[in-house]
């Protein structure tokens, strides 16, 4: 639930940035519902008398205690400088009822299933485990962000396919556009410590070094653009190739929708812990909307599959 602060700031900020972009746009403020029943609170701008538009999420700017008026103006400019009216206009047209021109553009995430179980209703989905397999389309991706648009029931009986089929296309799709990517958890900290480097200091680099000596060897496992990479967990070979490359069984930990962990399976482990440890990190250190799961898996590389360790 937002509260009275917020509100007020995300109304000024329509305004404000109404003012700016003349009579000539559109600007609403935008509730939207994202993964896991998260709201999210922002301003939808598009041009008078067209249907497609852009919505600007506002909780990060605020959170950075960015001012209203300088908000409003960095929403204003990337709506001038960044979006190409063709685009828009193409994105108008687009035409969600002939599946041959979309099939290149149909891909799928993981998320977690009673907490998305509302939303599930409306959409076609693979339950598996205590997740789901969910479809969308990728309209546009630049840097400016990915313009995506959420498959439905009515469309999969338009296109008079199964949630199998539609699976197996979009899993075609990730895998060639958006191959697997597996680091180690230490190598991915000291990148992270490299892109801020004079933020961070070598004794940090030290204490990753040292911890990663006596830990257990972690890695994560993610897709090139890092984005709903716990989907390659259901890649056709993601885990069978690291397992092999292990010679053993994986435990899996879903660090959130776009990555999960993977370490060697060893007899003594305490799965206890590890359930605890999941949950604990998704309360406190994951966004809401980005937590997986409470579970940890392990893949049976023999078996080639993936259960849910109770």
């Amino acid at each position: 639930m937002m509260n009275e602060n917020m509100d007020c700031r995300v109304m000024k900020t329509c305004q404000e940035v109404q003012k700016l972009l003349g009579e000539d746009y559109e600007v609403q403020i935008q509730k939207t519902m994202k993964n896991n029943h998260c709201e999210r609170l922002g301003i939808t701008v598009r041009e008078r008398n067209e249907k497609i538009g852009r919505t600007f999420y506002l909780e990060e700017y605020f959170q950075r205690n960015i001012d209203v008026e300088t908000v409003a103006h960095q929403i204003a400019e990337s709506m001038l400088e960044s979006i190409p009216m063709p685009l828009m206009k193409w994105a108008e047209s687009f035409n969600l009822h002939n599946l041959g021109n979309l099939k290149n553009l149909i891909r799928f995430k993981l998320v977690n299933y009673d907490a998305n179980k509302e939303e599930l209703a409306e959409r076609p989905y693979i339950r598996y485990l205590d997740l789901a397999i969910v479809f969308y389309i990728v309209i546009d991706s630049n840097p400016d962000g990915v313009m995506t648009t959420k498959i439905f029931n009515y469309n999969l009986a338009d296109w008079k396919i199964t949630e199998e089929e539609l699976f197996k296309i979009a899993r075609q799709n990730m895998e060639r556009q958006f191959p697997v990517c597996v680091h180690t958890l230490k190598n991915v900290l000291l990148e992270g410590i490299l892109e801020h480097g004079e933020e961070i200091d070598e004794e940090d680099v030290f204490l990753i070094k040292e911890m990663a000596k006596d830990a257990p060897a972690l890695y994560v496992m993610t897709n090139r653009s890092q984005t709903f990479g716990a989907s390659c967990m259901l890649y056709d070979s993601a885990l069978e190739d690291f397992a092999k490359s292990q010679g053993c069984n994986v435990v899996i930990l879903p660090s959130s929708i776009h990555e999960v962990l993977l370490l060697k399976h060893e007899k003594r482990m305490d799965f206890k812990d590890m359930r605890e440890m999941v949950m604990e990190i998704n309360r406190n250190e994951v966004p809401e909307e980005d937590v997986l799961s409470d579970s940890v898996y392990l893949y049976d590389w023999k078996k080639k599959e993936i259960q849910r360790v109770e």
